[in-house]
């Protein structure tokens, strides 16, 4: 990452953002700022996996659909690069478009980071791209929303926040 007042030019916004990647345990040492590509023992962790659950209820306005999704993701720690699988049904009407928005907080909206259907509406949507440094910023804060658009709400019909998936351990081999 790029970020000025991460490398001592502001060193409150730097302990800020310690105490929040201490507090929130993200584990993404390699994208540590000012830190060579240096394997970490998180990078060998494996990918850091993200989920959101699609719904109308997420909906900054009122939208009335039985439609339901889910959302996988998965980044890359050495590369930043998220790949996902999107699944979504009920919708009112045709879907128009999936989208990654950000930066914002619930029950707001925000513009389109990454579109999560440049093939098309057909489900499964799938997927990668290499994220910037400050979306990847904007997903480790939780900043960012999965939006499913359709005919009838062309705003977005299924929306969900995007979390981080608890980390879970190795499975012992005997």
């Amino acid at each position: 990452m790029n970020c000025a007042f991460l490398n001592g030019q502001n060193s409150s916004m730097a302990n800020l953002f310690g105490i929040a990647v201490l507090t929130l345990g993200l584990g993404f040492g390699p994208f540590a700022v000012g830190h060579a590509a240096e394997p970490t023992p998180e990078a060998a962790m494996g990918p850091v996996k993200f989920f959101a659950n699609l719904s109308a209820d997420e909906q900054s306005t009122t939208t009335l659909s039985p439609g339901t999704g889910r959302a996988d993701f998965a980044v890359d720690r050495a590369t930043q690069r998220i790949s996902w699988k999107v699944t979504y049904n009920k919708l009112t009407s045709a879907a128009t478009g999936a989208h990654i928005h950000g930066p914002q907080r619930p029950g707001t909206n925000a513009g389109v980071q990454v579109d999560l259907a440049p093939n098309g509406m057909n489900v499964p949507l799938e997927g990668s791209a290499i994220l910037t440094d400050a979306q990847l910023e904007y997903l480790l804060a939780g900043r960012m929303y999965v939006n499913i658009h359709s005919v009838r709400y062309p705003a977005g019909e299924l929306r969900g926040q995007i979390q981080r998936l608890a980390p879970t351990a190795p499975k012992a081999t005997q």
